[in-house]
């Protein structure tokens, strides 16, 4: 912690690892040796031609030295770490449309007209929610996206179909309330 503020370090998920640090020459020798350690420990190697450093504005003379020293190949921003965009500056709508079509492409072959209303639910509650939670939890989307992406919703629960409307019998309010207050 530096004045009361934490910064991210790194984030490890399953075998990947993502390492946060400024590009001194100490701090890759430190990181080189983290790498070195981590070997001798485990027997396992860090694969090069997968890994990738990014960097803000650097001259290229810089990053080719950097990319020398730890023998990895810069990478450019945005880009995509577990399913999630990673980019600098504001959410844009162009950082989530992997995301949005894949979802599009999901409810676009799905036979919702042979589910009743209740197995559509359950069925985007247990796919879709779980590709949407995640980049929620990191980023607060744009609200045209969110919009999108509640309109085709909307259309697969009540027709079966992202292309066909049909009138609702419940208004969308109580749908997207909590099950405990249906009741209510």
């Amino acid at each position: 912690m530096l004045g009361g503020v934490a910064f991210l370090t790194h984030i490890l998920y399953a075998d990947d690892v993502m390492i946060f640090r400024t590009g001194t020459k100490s701090n890759i020798r430190c990181l080189l040796n983290i790498f070195k350690d981590y070997l001798e420990v485990s027997r396992q190697i860090v694969n090069n031609a997968k890994s990738r450093f990014f960097t803000g504005a650097m001259a290229s003379a810089r990053v080719q030295m950097l990319g020398g020293l730890l023998g990895f190949s810069a990478g450019t921003i945005p880009f995509s770490y577990l399913g999630c965009p990673i980019f600098k500056g504001k959410p844009k709508m162009a950082y989530f449309l992997s995301i949005t079509d894949k979802i599009k492409a999901k409810l676009a072959t799905w036979k919702g007209t042979i589910l009743s209303i209740m197995g559509r639910i359950r069925l985007l509650k247990s796919i879709i929610h779980w590709m949407l939670v995640y980049s929620f939890h990191v980023y607060m989307w744009p609200r045209r996206l969110l919009c999108l992406l509640d309109s085709l919703i909307k259309k697969f629960i009540w027709s079966g179909d992202i292309h066909s409307r049909k009138v609702c019998t419940v208004s969308w309010k109580v749908m997207c309330r909590p099950w405990t207050t249906w009741g209510s």
